[in-house]
């Protein structure tokens, strides 16, 4: 295909097409604003119809790169992995209550419980952590969350399995709440964890 040939023809074309319905400096505008005029006004479609032999995403050539394609893979099956999660750190913390603390998961998309241990509600954190970072790492909780157990887990890039942060009770938590919600690791790590039976980790 004569890439030039058809930009040329595609420019003109829904250049004019533009003046016809409205777009008064179409002729010296960028073509990107005219096609962002045609967009907003509805009519990009009905042009396309009308100029079949145009496809814009023939400009580009796209060539391969490696590192790219495997993020893509990669991503690509994390996804597949963490389906029925919310995002990996999602997946991460959870599966890992599930597996270690006997959690007994809630339905995709219950709000602001994750599962129940022993019949007490629980809401999971997962966060990145190592000794470098701890102090500027926090969690948000809602104060009016219906939960009876925070529990935070944690990881940093490179181990091979989640650990276990700590376990707190709601009303220990909300004691230490800063603005916006937030708590503090470094603050949760200094307070009592919770009594409530849990089975220990395997």
């Amino acid at each position: 295909m004569n890439h030039d040939k058809f930009t040329t023809a595609y420019e003109s074309r829904i250049r004019a097409w533009a003046k016809n319905r409205g777009m008064k400096d179409c002729l010296t505008a960028k073509i990107d604003e005219v096609e962002r005029f045609m967009r907003s006004a509805g009519h990009i479609e009905e042009f396309y119809e009308a100029f079949p032999d145009y496809d814009p995403t023939c400009e580009l050539e796209v060539s391969i790169n490696t590192e790219r394609k495997m993020a893509l893979e990669s991503l690509a099956k994390i996804r597949h992995i963490s389906k029925g999660y919310d995002r990996v750190e999602g997946y991460l913390g959870e599966s890992f209550c599930e597996d270690q603390l006997r959690m007994r998961k809630t339905r995709e998309g219950t709000k602001d419980i994750d599962g129940y241990i022993l019949g007490r509600s629980v809401q999971v954190k997962f966060k990145w952590v190592n000794a470098q970072n701890l102090g500027s790492r926090f969690v948000t909780v809602r104060p009016d969350s219906q939960f009876d157990l925070l529990i935070v887990t944690c990881a940093d890039y490179g181990d091979t399995e989640v650990s276990l942060f700590g376990i707190w009770d709601k009303a220990e938590v909300l004691k230490i709440m800063g603005s916006r919600n937030r708590v503090s690791l470094r603050k949760l790590e200094s307070r009592p964890q919770s009594t409530a039976p849990i089975p220990k980790p395997k």
